[in-house]
C-alpha cells in the first residue's frame, strides 16, 4: 500500500483534489477560507513550477537531442501547430463564449513542463527529446500561444464574448507569458551554469520534481475550488 501511494501519489492527490475542491467552492463556506485561497500567488506557483523543472533540465542532453532532430521538430509541430489548426473549426460547436474561450486556451498553451519531461523519465523514455520539447514549447509560448489565442478571438470570440476577447490581446498576453513563464526557464537554466549549484540540483533532482508536482495540486485545487463557486451543477 506504501510503495503504491509513493508512486502513484501525484494521481491519487488528483483524484481527490478535484472533486474535494470543486465540493469546497460549491460549500456554504466562510470568508477565511475562500480569502485563504485566493490569496495564492497562482502565477508566482507557475513560475516556480517552470523554475524548478527548468533548473533540472540537464543542458547537455537537450544538445545531444539535436542531432537527431525529427521526433523533436515533430512533437512541437504538433503542440504548436497542428493542435490549435484542429481546434478552430471546433471553436463555433461550443454552446458558451468560456467554452470557446476555454477550448482555445486548452490547444495552445504549450507542453507542461511539470508533467511531461518527468514522467517521460519515470517510463524509461527518451527523456533528452521530452526535455528539449518541453524547453523550446515553453520557451516560445510567449509569442505561439498569443498568436494562436488573438487569430480565434478574432474569429469565433469577438462578437459573442466581447469581454473575453478584449482580455486576450496579444501585447497583455505576451507580457505575461515572457514574465511567468520565459523568464523563469531562462533562470533555472542560467542557475546550472554554476558547477556547485548545478551539482546540488542534480543530486535533488527527484525532491525537486516532486516539489513542483505538489504545486501542480496546489493550482489544480485552487482551479477546482473556483469552479465549484462558478457553477451551479445541479441547475
Amino acid at each position: 500500500m506504501l510503495s503504491a501511494i509513493k508512486r502513484y501519489w501525484f494521481l491519487i492527490g488528483l483524484v481527490l483534489l478535484l472533486p474535494a475542491g470543486i465540493e469546497l467552492g460549491r460549500a456554504d463556506n466562510s470568508e477565511t477560507l475562500d480569502r485563504a485561497v485566493r490569496s495564492i500567488p497562482t502565477p508566482l506557483c507557475t513560475g516556480g513550477i517552470l523554475f524548478l523543472m527548468s533548473v533540472t533540465l540537464d543542458t547537455g542532453k537537450l544538445v545531444q537531442s539535436l542531432r537527431r532532430p525529427v521526433p523533436v521538430l515533430t512533437a512541437c509541430g504538433i503542440n504548436m501547430v497542428l493542435l490549435p489548426l484542429l481546434c478552430l473549426p471546433l471553436l463555433p460547436l461550443q454552446l458558451t463564449p468560456d467554452l470557446k474561450a476555454g477550448l482555445l486556451i486548452a490547444a495552445s498553451v504549450p507542453c507542461t513542463m511539470a508533467a511531461a519531461s518527468v514522467w517521460t523519465r519515470k517510463a524509461g523514455g527518451n527523456d533528452a527529446v521530452s526535455l528539449l520539447v518541453t524547453l523550446l514549447t515553453n520557451g516560445t509560448c510567449f509569442l505561439i500561444t498569443p498568436a494562436w489565442m488573438a487569430l480565434g478571438s478574432h474569429m469565433f470570440l469577438a462578437d459573442a464574448a466581447k469581454g473575453t476577447s478584449d482580455s486576450l490581446s496579444f501585447q497583455g498576453m505576451m507580457l505575461r507569458l515572457i514574465v511567468g513563464a520565459l523568464l523563469p526557464a531562462l533562470l533555472g537554466q542560467i542557475a546550472r551554469i554554476n558547477r556547485t549549484l548545478r551539482g546540488r540540483v542534480d543530486r535533488s533532482k527527484d525532491i525537486m520534481s516532486n516539489l513542483a508536482q505538489a504545486i501542480i495540486l496546489t493550482l489544480v485545487f485552487i482551479s477546482a475550488f473556483k469552479g465549484g463557486q462558478k457553477f451551479d451543477f445541479q441547475g
